[in-house]
């Protein structure tokens, strides 16, 4: 979920806050010292208000992690 909203701050190059999340599953449990890789796969839309509505979903090997479906403002 966090690793979620760094990845977009890096892509935007400025700082965002969860608006609303309408859908957010996790799916297995990740463990840092055991998952040295991770997988995001985001899809992104600017919306009014300058609000942007994003899909993502999270891998690690053949695993699904987390898959959500949120909107972030600006912080």
């Amino acid at each position: 979920f966090q690793r979620i909203r760094e990845c977009m701050r890096q892509l935007l190059t400025y700082s965002l806050q969860y608006a609303q999340v309408s859908s957010c599953k996790f799916l297995s449990a990740i463990h840092p010292a055991q998952t040295p890789k991770l997988d995001i796969n985001l899809s992104a839309k600017l919306l009014e208000d300058d609000q942007i509505q994003i899909i993502a979903d999270g891998k690690t090997g053949d695993t699904d992690f987390i898959k959500l479906k949120a909107t972030f403002v600006k912080k």
